[in-house]
């Protein structure tokens, strides 16, 4: 009887252990018993600062992806992808909107990195963008690129290094270099802008050619971009091939576009890569896959919150060759929506055998 008595009592405590368990994982924010259901998620986006293009780019992002997925998205500002990369890589920033060449140069420890960032996964390209490069005032008197040796030209940009691999493209294509020209060294882009508003250089980077900052210097003073390599528009199909060789040396999958609208006035030989959404392969598959379904299912969303995505559809947010393997998570959703290719399926296994 006593034996039987000790045996009730020990079922007894285990039941109520057990309850306790169950309700300081309740607490401590578990499953929900009742739905099955996680708690909601907290990453952030790193993108440039408030006003310039990745702002804009990352902040629609994180609008529709807290909109439609158990992951809330904070925008987190930085000067550039240079300065955010190394950190997505430590896991102190979970996602960050890029240039394709950046993640590029970043995964392998090439360009302005000193060493490999092999945790760096790609979520989704969102886009193309057109980048103005050297831009002038309207009166300036410099009409193409080879006028500007002997002027004042903005140069450091050292939070955005691959704006400074942009500009040594474009002197290269006519022959310059930086001992060229006068280089007036500036902190970024915004300052930049300041200095051609002040007069106080000839030639300054700009990017997107439809981005308010531009938009609103431009309204102010009246500038306009130079054509890429002295070729004017008429004449890129003849000299692309060579163009998109050149400029590859300095950034990687850049390439040559003829653009008209923002500050750019006529047709102009400018440039343009790849915009990707990346992440640390910290970020687990569950949240990946969610931001990745959001994106896809809700694509349409973006340009209403900012219009440069008006282009953007499903065929062209998958690149089957990214330079970042792509997160797993997100390839579990693009084989569950029939996205998922051969091809990208033995490019994805040699980028990882080439960072492992």
């Amino acid at each position: 009887m006593f034996l039987k008595r000790r045996s009730l009592q020990r079922k007894l405590t285990t039941i109520m252990f057990l309850i306790v368990v169950t309700g300081v994982m309740t607490a401590c924010g578990g499953s929900d018993s009742a739905t099955g259901e996680t708690e909601n998620s907290n990453l952030s986006v790193a993108t440039n600062p408030s006003g310039l293009f990745f702002n804009s780019a990352g902040s629609a992002i994180a609008s529709v992806v807290s909109d439609h997925s158990s992951v809330n998205v904070t925008v987190r500002p930085y000067v550039g992808a240079t300065q955010w990369l190394p950190l997505l890589n430590e896991s102190h920033v979970n996602l960050g909107v890029s240039e394709e060449p950046n993640v590029y140069w970043a995964v392998n420890g090439e360009g302005m990195f000193n060493e490999s960032h092999q945790n760096i996964r790609t979520i989704a390209s969102i886009g193309m963008l057109n980048m103005s490069g050297y831009t002038v005032r309207e009166n300036s008197g410099i009409e193409k690129l080879s006028d500007l040796k002997g002027k004042r030209v903005a140069a450091g940009y050292n939070g955005e290094w691959i704006i400074q691999y942009l500009l040594k493209a474009q002197l290269a294509s006519v022959g310059l270099t930086s001992d060229d020209v006068t280089l007036v060294t500036i902190a970024d882009n915004n300052a930049g802008l300041d200095a051609l508003r002040e007069g106080r250089v000839d030639a300054v980077f700009t990017g997107n050619p439809t981005q308010g900052a531009f938009l609103e210097l431009d309204n102010a003073i009246g500038i306009t971009a130079l054509n890429y390599a002295d070729v004017s528009p008429d004449e890129l199909d003849i000299y692309k091939d060579d163009l998109v060789k050149d400029m590859q040396k300095f950034v990687p999958s850049l390439e040559p576009v003829v653009v008209k609208g923002g500050i750019i006035k006529e047709d102009t030989v400018i440039y343009r890569f790849g915009v990707t959404l990346v992440s640390s392969n910290q970020v687990s598959d569950e949240e990946a896959y969610e931001i990745t379904k959001a994106l896809w299912e809700h694509y349409e969303e973006l340009p209403k919150i900012f219009g440069w995505y008006k282009d953007l559809t499903p065929d062209k947010m998958f690149n089957p060759a990214p330079s970042a393997p792509y997160h797993s998570g997100a390839i579990e959703y693009f084989k569950e929506a029939g996205i998922w290719t051969d091809e990208a399926d033995e490019y994805h296994q040699e980028l990882m055998n080439s960072i492992e």
